[in-house]
């Protein structure tokens, strides 16, 4: 069975709009050729994809291939878009999600010397989390993804550097007197606040916190301002955690093979197109000169401050 494009810009178009005469108008066709295309479409899968002819509630099946479409047509005019301005002289948009450690520390430095290179091409970068990264790829809203390692996804991951995971705690805090590395015992008695890279991150004891939390936040700038008064402690990666905050202490955790990979997500299989390999070429190039031989990012402890 082949989907052709045209009979899922169709389908697409009237679940839009909720009806065929405005999908008709739309796309500059014919009401009758838009039934015709439907009728086609659904014999094609073998169902119906409206729950009436009204057209204005989508079946089970239809809010199935309403999702696979929307990906379909993105990925396709995606791809021609990228070759109409390579056959023009350009390279075209980089479309990116990435984590916001990464949007924070590192995608200033690296949009400055791509935009210096390439200044025609268009960017739309999106700040989310490894979880909502992995399915913006998924689904087709963005060509690239630089994030954790996904724990489950139909993607592919090519690991780019690590830093290490740490314990953020407010000054004030108990365990502000160790003076040493913080033990998963030391945390008995602690309040946990857990956030996106503790949910996703495959460790026993990580696990066990996030399980006994309470509070649970993906925002690492709110995270930040609650531990900062006093509201509890959490565990976040190297790069995350500002070198000049206030307010907070940061501790080594018992466990120092602790880390986060970072990396690039991408659908398995499809091609980048030239403008988002123009980029991932300059990004490469800065993580080279910021990590060590042994791939690990070259920061320090964020310093105290009262």
């Amino acid at each position: 069975m082949e989907l052709k494009l045209s009979l899922l810009r169709v389908f697409v178009a009237v679940a839009d709009t909720g009806n065929i005469q405005d999908a008709a108008d739309r796309m500059g066709r014919s009401p009758s050729a838009i039934s015709m295309s439907l009728k086609q479409l659904e014999e094609l899968v073998g169902g119906t994809l409206f729950e009436s002819d009204r057209k204005n509630r989508v079946t089970e099946l239809g809010r199935f291939l309403l999702e696979t479409a929307r990906a379909q047509l993105t990925s396709h005019d995606r791809a021609m878009a990228s070759v109409q301005a390579f056959a023009n002289g350009g390279i075209g948009r980089v479309e990116l999600a990435c984590v916001p450690s990464v949007a924070s520390h590192l995608l200033p430095d690296v949009i400055k010397a791509f935009t210096a290179q390439w200044d025609q091409v268009e960017m739309d970068v999106r700040d989310i989390d490894t979880t909502a990264v992995v399915r913006a790829i998924e689904r087709g809203t963005v060509e690239l993804g630089i994030a954790g390692r996904p724990r489950v996804g139909m993607v592919s991951f090519k690991p780019l550097f690590h830093d290490r995971l740490l314990l953020v705690c407010p000054l004030g805090n108990a365990l502000n007197k160790a003076k040493k590395r913080v033990t998963w015992k030391m945390l008995a008695d602690q309040v946990i606040i857990s956030n996106g890279i503790m949910a996703g991150y495959d460790h026993p004891e990580i696990q066990a916190l996030g399980t006994r939390a309470n509070l649970m936040v993906r925002n690492t700038t709110s995270l930040l301002a609650l531990i900062k008064v006093g509201v509890g402690v959490t565990i976040l990666p190297e790069l995350a955690i500002p070198q000049e905050m206030t307010g907070i202490e940061v501790f080594p955790l018992e466990d120092e093979n602790l880390k986060r990979e970072v990396g690039t997500i991408r659908k398995t299989d499809v091609q980048l197109s030239p403008a988002s390999k123009a980029f991932m070429s300059v990004f490469t190039k800065l993580v080279e000169d910021r990590i060590d031989q042994n791939g690990a990012w070259r920061c320090r402890l964020p310093q105290r401050r009262t």
